[in-house]
């Protein structure tokens, strides 16, 4: 069990509380992370799941904007500073 948000996690809780009123798209987000050129399947699940531990110990409140025509590449923003427009929805807690 970890026992903090761990080095992904902190990487975006940066991202999220520097940068409160972007969009952030998952590839993006983990290009920042990681510092890679090509995200691969492994980068996106780590990065989810770090986001996942933020929301779950109340670190940031996270919301996902799913895009139309993308398979994978949906945008990310802190709810607590945008208003959330039609089609997001909050990332919630593995918990509830």
């Amino acid at each position: 069990m970890s026992r903090g948000i761990g080095r992904v996690g902190a990487k975006l809780l940066a991202i999220f509380v520097d940068e409160p009123a972007d969009f952030h798209p998952t590839s993006k987000l983990c290009k920042r992370v990681y510092g890679v050129a090509k995200v691969e399947k492994k980068h996106r699940v780590a990065v989810l799941r770090g986001m996942q531990t933020l929301v779950e110990r109340d670190k940031v409140s996270i919301w996902r904007l799913r895009l139309e025509n993308e398979k994978c590449d949906d945008e990310w923003f802190n709810g607590s500073r945008i208003r959330a427009p039609r089609h997001s929805s909050p990332l919630r807690s593995r918990r509830s």
